[in-house]
C-alpha cells in the first residue's frame, strides 16, 4: 500500500502540472498492476508503461549479441512478465529457439502456447543450455545466480537494480537502454542518465518518442499486450528522433556490443 500510495501520489502531481502523457517506469506499472490500479482513468492523464520500446530496444540488443551464433538457443528469465513476454514474442517471430523461465509455470505454458510450443524450463535446466540469455525477472539484489551459465554464454541483464551479479570469466552486460544523438537536457540528470553519457532507460524514453510524435495516449499498458508489429513501430519512431538501442559495455573483454 505504501508503494501504491507512492506511485499515486507521482501520478497526480504530474497531472496537476498539465503534463500531456505521463510514463510510468517498471517498477510503477508492476506495482499499479498488481493492485488492479488503472492509473490513466483515474488522474485523467495518459500513463505508458515504457514496456514496449524496452521490449523492442532489449530484443535487438540480444540479436547482435548472438549475432556470430548459429542458431543460438535463448533463455529468457522473466518470460512470463509484459516486458519478458514482448522480448518472447519478437524473437520468436525471427525463428529463434527459446527456453522461458518464470516463478510459476502455468503463464509461461499459457506463452508456450502461444509460441508454438517453445519449451518452458527451470532455471536450474535452462541456465546449462543456453547460448545467451536474457534477465527481466525484476528481482532484488542480485538474487539469480549464474553459477551454472556457461563461460562463454551472453548474460544480458535488463534489471535495475540487475537481477544478477557478474561472475568472473562471463559475458554479462546491462541492456534496455538506448543512446540519444543529441543529450537531452532535464530538471532530474542524475536521474535520467544511466551508465555513460546519452544513456537512458527505454521505459522513460517510450514517453519521450509519444511526446515528440505529439501521440498523447498510452502506447503501453496491462500485461501481455506487447506484439511484434508494436515493438517495430516504436522502436521506427525512437530511430527517427536520434534514439537507438545503446551498445552493451561488457564485463569481459574481446566480445563487441554492437
Amino acid at each position: 500500500r505504501t508503494a501504491l500510495a507512492k506511485v499515486q501520489a507521482a501520478c497526480r502531481r504530474a497531472a496537476e502540472t498539465g503534463a500531456r502523457i505521463g510514463v510510468l517506469g517498471g517498477f510503477s506499472s508492476i506495482v499499479g498492476e498488481q493492485a488492479g490500479a488503472r492509473l490513466t482513468d483515474e488522474f485523467g492523464l495518459p500513463f505508458t508503461t515504457g514496456n514496449t520500446l524496452t521490449a523492442a530496444v532489449i530484443a535487438t540488443q540480444i540479436e547482435r549479441a548472438a549475432s556470430d551464433l548459429a542458431a543460438p538457443t535463448i533463455a529468457v528469465v522473466g518470460a512470463a512478465g509484459d516486458v519478458g513476454s514482448g522480448v518472447c514474442r519478437i524473437l520468436h517471430g525471427k525463428g529463434v529457439e527459446l527456453l522461458l523461465v518464470g516463478r510459476a509455470r502455468p503463464p509461461l505454458e499459457r506463452l508456450s502456447a502461444v509460441l508454438g510450443g517453445q519449451r518452458v524450463c527451470s532455471w536450474a535446466e535452462a541456465a546449462p543450455k543456453a547460448d545467451a540469455v536474457v534477465l527481466v525477472a525484476s528481482t532484488m539484489h542480485g538474487a539469480i545466480s549464474l553459477e551454472h551459465v556457461r563461460k562463454h554464454t551472453r548474460v544480458l541483464d535488463a534489471g535495475h537494480p540487475p537481477n544478477a551479479q557478474p561472475r568472473p570469466g562471463l559475458r554479462y552486460a546491462m541492456a534496455g537502454r538506448v543512446t540519444h544523438l543529441h543529450k537531452p537536457v532535464g530538471e532530474i540528470p542524475q536521474f535520467l542518465e544511466q551508465g555513460g553519457a546519452r544513456e537512458f532507460h527505454a521505459c522513460l524514453v517510450e514517453g519521450e518518442v509519444l511526446a515528440f510524435e505529439q501521440r498523447w495516449e498510452a502506447f503501453s499498458s496491462g500485461r501481455g499486450n506487447i506484439r511484434p508489429e508494436q515493438a517495430n513501430e516504436i522502436l521506427g519512431l525512437a530511430r527517427r528522433h536520434g534514439i537507438e538501442p545503446a551498445s552493451l559495455h561488457w564485463a569481459v573483454d574481446g566480445l563487441s556490443g554492437r
